[in-house]
């Protein structure tokens, strides 16, 4: 090979080197548009890194991914996460505020405009185990699982779970003003703060389905099941609201 033909192959090997760095730089902002049945654009990512990173700076009201379905009618998604490993996440959000910036914070937030569900967690589970939702304390430190908040000027209930069995709606989950969970299903199973079963209230049917604390001093527990209702003088009284200033 004659020493101009190696120089013209350095120059096209410096070139195409020149091109693969110029693809990973900044470029300005690009509009993506079409009417593909499957994506737009699709990122593919084999090893550890991340498919698609996006990072905003900014302290304005901005996010540093936005998805909108904007159609009015159809099960449409403006985010959707899949994850196909038994300890993946589909969607994952973290608040990273530390207490030097503040604290608090959210992972993920989710908001209803019109008669709608600020979060929905479903189940679809074949070996009939699984749940929707879960809150789980971390392990590094303190906290509170789960909390739910009302604010005093709307109505509505502080806490409230149902199943429809039958076509008919059942409220199947209570708290009480020591934080204790009511479970309905085969009589009343009773959950602490940290998750651990405490009492279980034996009811003598089949089944049991809606679950509520009344009476003047909210300490009557009142259970429905398959064929009667039942009442409970307890020595705890049925949660009003939760205090924010429990975080």
């Amino acid at each position: 090979m004659s020493r101009a033909a190696v120089i013209s192959k350095i120059a096209l090997s410096v070139v195409a080197m020149t091109m693969c760095v110029a693809a990973q730089t900044n470029e300005g902002p690009r509009n993506f548009s079409g009417s593909n049945t499957t994506q737009i654009v699709n990122v593919n990512q084999s090893s550890s890194g991340y498919a698609l990173k996006a990072n905003t700076p900014s302290t304005h009201a901005v996010g540093a991914i936005f998805g909108a379905a904007t159609a009015t009618s159809g099960f449409t998604n403006g985010v959707w996460g899949r994850s196909f490993s038994p300890k993946g996440v589909g969607v994952r959000g973290e608040a990273m505020a530390t207490a030097s910036t503040g604290g608090t914070g959210s992972g993920v937030y989710g908001h209803a405009n019109f008669n709608g569900f600020g979060v929905v967690g479903r189940i679809d589970s074949q070996d009939f185990s699984g749940a929707g939702v879960v809150a789980i304390s971390g392990p590094s430190c303190c906290g509170v699982a789960a909390i739910f908040e009302q604010q005093a000027s709307s109505s509505g209930e502080v806490l409230h779970a149902q199943t429809n069995f039958s076509g008919v709606v059942h409220r199947v989950l209570t708290l009480d003003n020591q934080g204790n969970v009511y479970l309905t299903g085969r009589g009343v199973t009773v959950f602490d703060k940290t998750g651990k079963q405490i009492e279980h209230l034996d009811v003598p049917e089949p089944w049991t389905a809606n679950i509520t604390f009344g009476g003047k001093d909210r300490d009557l527990l009142f259970i429905t099941a398959s064929k009667n209702v039942y009442g409970l003088k307890m020595r705890v009284a049925g949660a009003r609201s939760v205090n924010a200033s429990a975080r």
